[in-house]
């Protein structure tokens, strides 16, 4: 398991040119979570623009920053992450553990693996905590660069909620078997495909499968339902 500090310096190579208040809000959301509310939907739009690919961002403390426009990359819907999102929010404050990280956050500063410089910190440091650790926008030059679109939620509940393509797949297929309905030569995917689909919980299939699946398993509207949803993907029945 990764450390704050070492967390910390993964976000420097990954972010370069974070700013003071950007580490400082990194370090909020490791120890409390979703720092405001956002328009998840206005967000949402925003994201799709992007090409960034990924889901989830591991920053500690038990969250993950999730990325709307990788979404479908996780086998999510938006509605199924704005439930997780809403159990993930709470109002618990420990500021005097907020505090403590922020000091590891200036240890690294100190070592040299951000652009500003440590007594310049410490100065905006001092500011932040004498005006009660208020919630902070990412700078400027942040949204400029890296066009973050994400949520902080608790990673156990993402975890326990993902439903992958995987299970539902597996699920569907071995009905089918049992039910007489398929055999595996009457699947018509290759073998290394469906290892890899067996195997690999953050699989997301392709339209032209799913499509054929819907052939070949004999798939009802319920039921391809389910697999475009657990891809990640919109069903839009005939």
């Amino acid at each position: 398991m990764e450390t704050l500090k070492e967390i910390i310096k993964r976000n420097t190579s990954l972010y370069p040119n974070m700013d003071m208040e950007d580490a400082v809000k990194l370090i909020y959301q490791h120890t409390f979570g979703m720092d405001e509310e956002i328009d998840i939907d206005r967000e949402y739009k925003e994201a799709l623009k992007d090409q960034a690919s990924y889901l989830c961002e591991d920053i500690g403390g038990g969250y993950y920053r999730v990325y709307l426009n990788g979404i479908t990359e996780g086998n999510l819907t938006i509605e199924k992450l704005k439930d997780i999102l809403a159990r993930s929010l709470s109002t618990e404050r420990d500021y005097a553990a907020l505090e403590e990280n922020l000091q590891e956050l200036y240890d690294v500063v100190r070592e040299g693996h951000f652009t500003f410089e440590y007594k310049e910190f410490r100065k905006f440091l001092d500011e932040y905590i004498e005006k009660g650790f208020p919630i902070l926008e990412h700078s400027q030059g942040y949204l400029n660069q890296y066009e973050p679109h994400y949520v902080v939620v608790r990673k156990d509940i993402l975890d326990a909620e993902k439903t992958s393509f995987s299970k539902v797949f597996l699920k569907l297929y071995d009905k089918k078997l049992q039910d007489g309905d398929i055999t595996f030569s009457k699947l018509g995917i290759p073998k290394p495909l469906f290892v890899v689909i067996c195997n690999n919980q953050n699989y997301v299939p392709t339209d032209e499968l799913l499509e054929k699946l819907k052939v070949t398993m004999k798939l009802t509207d319920d039921e391809l339902k389910m697999l475009y949803e657990a891809g990640g993907k919109k069903y839009a029945q005939d």
